[in-house]
C-alpha cells in the first residue's frame, strides 16, 4: 500500500480555494461571451430566412436548418448558465402557459435536418385528453426533450422512428408523462 499525505498552511489552503472557485466560474464566463456573437449569427440567418433573392432550396435546406442549431447552441450556453446559478444557490424556474404542439414543433425542427439525413422518422403524439396549453417552465421543458430526443437520434438506426408521446398521468391528474421512444 501507498499513501501520500500533503500538509498545507492556512494561506495555502485560502490560496487553493480562491484558484478552484475561479476556475468553476470559467464555464459561465465563457457561455455568458459566446452569447453576444451566437445571437448576431442567428439574427443575421433570420434576416435572411425572408430574403425573396434567396433560392428556395438554399432557404429550406441551409438556412432554416442554421437558425435552428444556432438555437439548440443558445439553449447549450443557457444550460452553463444555468449550472452556475445552480452552483450558487440562485437558479429560479419560470412558469408560464406553454403550448405542448409548439414546444414539439421547435423541438423536432432542431433535429429535422438531422433526421432526415439519418432516414429517422420524428413522430409526436399528443393525448387528445391534454389541454393544449400547461403551465410549465418552457426553457426547462424544452431542454430536456431535446436532450432526450438528441440522444434517441443518435442511437436510432438508420429508417427508424423517434416517437414522443405525451399524455396524462394514470395515479395523479396534475401530473403529465413524457415518453421518448426509439
Amino acid at each position: 500500500k501507498s499513501y501520500l499525505c500533503i500538509v498545507f498552511n492556512d494561506n495555502e489552503v485560502k490560496s487553493l480555494k480562491t484558484e478552484i472557485e475561479a476556475y468553476q466560474k470559467i464555464p459561465q464566463y465563457v457561455a455568458h461571451e459566446m452569447r453576444n456573437p451566437l445571437g448576431a449569427a442567428q439574427a443575421f440567418l433570420e434576416m435572411t430566412e425572408s430574403d425573396s433573392a434567396l433560392h428556395e432550396t438554399l432557404r429550406v435546406n441551409y438556412i432554416l436548418p442554421s437558425v435552428k442549431i444556432i438555437k439548440y447552441t443558445l439553449s447549450l450556453v443557457g444550460d452553463l448558465l444555468d449550472a452556475g446559478q445552480i452552483a450558487a444557490g440562485k437558479f429560479k424556474t419560470v412558469l408560464a402557459p406553454v403550448n405542448l404542439n409548439e414546444i414539439m414543433k421547435s423541438v423536432f425542427g432542431i433535429f429535422d435536418f438531422k433526421a432526415r439525413a439519418k432516414e429517422v422518422g420524428l413522430v409526436k403524439t399528443i393525448d387528445q385528453r391534454l389541454p393544449d396549453e400547461i403551465g410549465t417552465d418552457p426553457a426547462r421543458l424544452s431542454q430536456i426533450l431535446i436532450n432526450l430526443v438528441s440522444n434517441a437520434l443518435k442511437y436510432s438506426p438508420k429508417r427508424g422512428t423517434i416517437t414522443v408521446r405525451i399524455e396524462p398521468n394514470v395515479l395523479n391528474s396534475k401530473k403529465i408523462d413524457f415518453y421518448v421512444e426509439d
